[in-house]
């Protein structure tokens, strides 16, 4: 049996306040001929932010995502959550002007010396502003931005999640600036 493709989707974005969500519904056959269809908001019982550890953090963000998930309208749809900025790591910075054939090991290079854990215990991106493909992009400085999440962090949270019946997709693309996973209802 095939399952029919989604043509509308939830993008969620967690805060410590609370989750606000957009839900675009797509009119036509094109990738970006869509429609914003609804908003909603919700507030967490008490700012995240003012938990007295991870696990009373956890327990809000999860009462809070329960709500939104039992709405009515989110059946059926995807559902692509954004992590809360307390959970990624940002870094912005600058390298000099170089050749495009040395911008990814300057890229892996700086990304070693700005977090403060080993990259092999974590999920990271680095994402280049407008302009970086331009021609003369190799005579300029080239404005990056790192994102990084602890891996035990980000499997902790998709654990949890998948218990609340999210189904997560292994899709691996940053293109915003936040380190983000697409989690969609089962």
């Amino acid at each position: 049996m095939h399952k029919r493709q989604a043509r509308s989707a939830w993008g969620v974005e967690v805060s410590s306040s609370g989750i606000k969500a957009v839900k675009l519904v797509l009119k036509g056959a094109a990738e970006n001929d869509f429609v914003l269809q609804a908003c909603w908001l919700t507030e967490h019982r008490r700012l995240l932010n003012q938990s007295a550890n991870d696990s009373d953090r956890n327990t809000l963000l999860d009462e809070t995502l329960q709500v939104f998930l039992k709405q009515p309208q989110t059946r059926d749809d995807v559902v692509v959550l954004g992590l809360s900025d307390w959970m990624v790591m940002l870094k912005a910075i600058e390298l000099p002007p170089m050749p495009r054939a040395k911008r990814e090991a300057a890229i892996a290079h700086e990304a070693r010396h700005l977090f403060p854990i080993p990259l092999s215990d974590l999920a990271w991106k680095d994402a280049m502003f407008e302009g970086a493909e331009a021609a003369d992009a190799e005579k300029r400085p080239l404005p990056l931005v790192y994102a990084g999440l602890r891996r035990s962090l980000l499997k902790e949270n998709l654990a949890r999640w998948q218990k609340m019946g999210l189904r997560v997709s292994e899709r691996k693309n940053c293109a915003d600036y936040r380190l983000r996973r697409r989690v969609c209802r089962t």
